[in-house]
């Protein structure tokens, strides 16, 4: 199993890289043998360690019509049973030479009149469609079209090696060991082939980079790879292109570029526009100022068949306020394909939606108090990022303060006012009542102690709540052991200057306080209360014209009373 996984991703990573080379090697060579006997597979030289050496005598009419030039690249053919997988080779040697010889003799390696015209450390044959194994010569070979000329191949080793295609010829061959003097006769021609070059220098394009099948809309940065498919050394280059037919700005490339080398070489960015097909085409021309001998490697194509629009988020709102101790809900809609990702971050906290499949969002969240929340990272089902709302805020407001006094306590023959302070604006409290105040009659009720509680909304519907207990004290026939105090304010309403006629059962230390509507303490002073009935000044010039609440509150009773500012 684990070799038949193996396989399978060769064969995707040679079909991948084809396509990338199709611009760069021929599918088959211009010139091949065209052998009238059946061949048959070989493993000498390619997939042997010891016979891993050997020489061919090729004559002009084992070609068809080659005409004379310079042979820039050669090919073998590999068995086609065998897996398309790259073979790699150490030390791979390749020699070529004219000779008068027809056939080769068994004995001593020919070398007169060869020349090393591609040698490599290490090399890997990669097949093209029809199972050709090509090589780009790095010093060409000019084949005079009329003369025999000799083949040498050897290797030191290989990784993974293949059966080279070969056909049954006495005297055309010969084999042996690199480390051997002398030669075996193999009496066969190998499927060879060869293209044509007018010089040794040939620039091409092996692809394009930043252009895809599909991409995102917006401006994308392209490049071309370069190679110098040549012998020459490649030391400038024009590389033109044009998208939609449309002809881009060309660039001129400078540099230093070895044969069988490549460069990434930008050409510059294009906007991309979704719903669009495109084609880009890029070619090279007038390399090294001259002439390319072989132009059907200078251009690579990709075609953009789609272009996805950017996703977008868009909040139902850039804020939100809630009270204190509450949640917030933040809602927004989506567009692109689904599904989507994409995270929010309170500074602190990071909360990852994954995978929405609704073209809607919504997340929760409570903060304890008003707190920003940044969108990152948007992503759609066509893999594009996509533009966010920069953040929403969620602003927490303070619930409203309450306070509904003392604790009191009256007899059951009295009544007493309880106000809530508050910067509220509506009120309710447990007896149903909707008012700043409520009366509490001593009578209405049993003896014992009673809890009044209110609650309060501000404008923001944010509430607070408090309560206050009453004690109502039964003094039939008992003589009340609390200071019972009564009091009037006069005259009301007043410029400022305010008497108190009080009148109590005890001494005792009295708050004397006067309170605006909100329940804020405008006045507070402290006073003795003799029992029985006395007076007080008190000097409230300084407040503005409006209605006030005058309260006396003691050790064990609170009492109120209306007083109205008019200057």
């Amino acid at each position: 199993m684990k070799q038949l996984r193996w396989s399978m991703l060769t064969v995707v990573v040679l079909m991948a890289f084809a396509v990338g080379m199709t611009g760069a090697v021929r599918a088959q060579p211009q010139y091949s043998t065209s052998f009238l006997t059946t061949v048959s597979p070989s493993s000498i030289p390619f997939n042997s360690t010891t016979n891993n050496k050997v020489q061919w005598v090729f004559h002009p009419s084992d070609f068809s019509s080659a005409p004379s030039g310079n042979i820039t690249r050669i090919y073998f053919r590999r068995q086609p049973s065998m897996l398309p997988v790259i073979n790699t080779y150490t030390n791979l040697t390749i020699k070529m030479g004219e000779t008068s010889l027809g056939s080769l003799p068994p004995g001593p390696w020919v070398t007169g009149g060869m020349s090393t015209v591609f040698q490599a450390s290490t090399f890997d044959f990669i097949p093209t469609p029809g199972n050709w194994m090509p090589v780009t010569l790095q010093t060409p070979f000019n084949y005079t079209g009329s003369s025999n000329f000799i083949v040498e191949v050897s290797h030191g080793g290989f990784g993974v090696g293949f059966d080279v295609m070969q056909a049954p010829l006495t005297g055309r061959s010969v084999y042996g060991s690199t480390t051997s003097p002398m030669s075996n006769p193999q009496n066969v021609l190998v499927d060879f082939g060869f293209d044509m070059g007018a010089g040794g220098t040939d620039a091409g394009l092996e692809g394009l980079t930043g252009v895809a099948d599909t991409l995102c809309e917006g401006s994308h940065s392209l490049s071309a790879t370069l190679l110098n498919n040549g012998p020459a050394t490649l030391q400038n280059v024009t590389i033109q292109w044009k998208v939609n037919g449309v002809v881009q700005s060309p660039v001129n490339w400078n540099g230093t570029l070895p044969a069988n080398n490549t460069v990434s070489v930008s050409l510059g960015s294009y906007t991309f526009v979704a719903g669009n097909p495109y084609s880009v085409i890029a070619w090279t021309y007038n390399p090294n100022n001259q002439a390319d001998p072989d132009p059907s490697n200078d251009t690579a194509t990709v075609y953009v068949s789609q272009v996805y629009q950017q996703p977008t988020a868009t909040p139902a709102s850039h804020q939100l306020g809630i009270c204190h101790g509450d949640s917030a809900e933040l809602t927004g809609s989506l567009s692109g394909i689904p599904p989507w990702s994409f995270s929010v971050s309170d500074g602190t906290t990071v909360y990852n939606l994954q995978n929405l499949l609704s073209p809607s969002y919504a997340l929760w969240v409570a903060p304890t108090s008003t707190t920003t929340y940044t969108f990152q990272a948007l992503t759609d089902g066509s893999g594009c990022q996509g533009t966010l709302p920069s953040s929403i805020q969620v602003v927490v407001r303070p619930n409203p303060t309450v306070d509904a006094g003392a604790d009191q306590t009256i007899r059951m023959t009295d009544s007493v006012e309880l106000v809530a302070a508050s910067t509220g604006v509506t009120y309710l409290w447990s007896t149903g009542a909707t008012t700043p105040s409520i009366w509490v009659k001593g009578s209405d009720f049993s003896a014992g102690t009673h809890t009044f509680s209110v609650t309060v909304t501000d404008n923001h519907q944010c509430t607070g709540s408090d309560s206050v207990s009453v004690t109502i004290v039964d003094d039939t026939g008992v003589e009340a052991r609390e200071n019972l105090l009564q009091f009037s304010a006069s005259p009301n309403p007043s410029v400022g200057e305010v008497t108190l006629h009080i009148q109590g059962t005890r001494s005792e230390m009295v708050h004397i306080e006067v309170l605006s509507l909100e329940g804020k303490v405008r006045h507070n002073q402290l006073a003795e209360i003799l029992a029985g009935e006395q007076t007080i000044q008190l000097d409230l010039h300084h407040l503005p014209d409006g209605l006030y609440l005058i309260r006396l509150r003691g050790e064990q009773f609170s009492t109120v009373k209306k007083m109205v500012i008019r200057k």
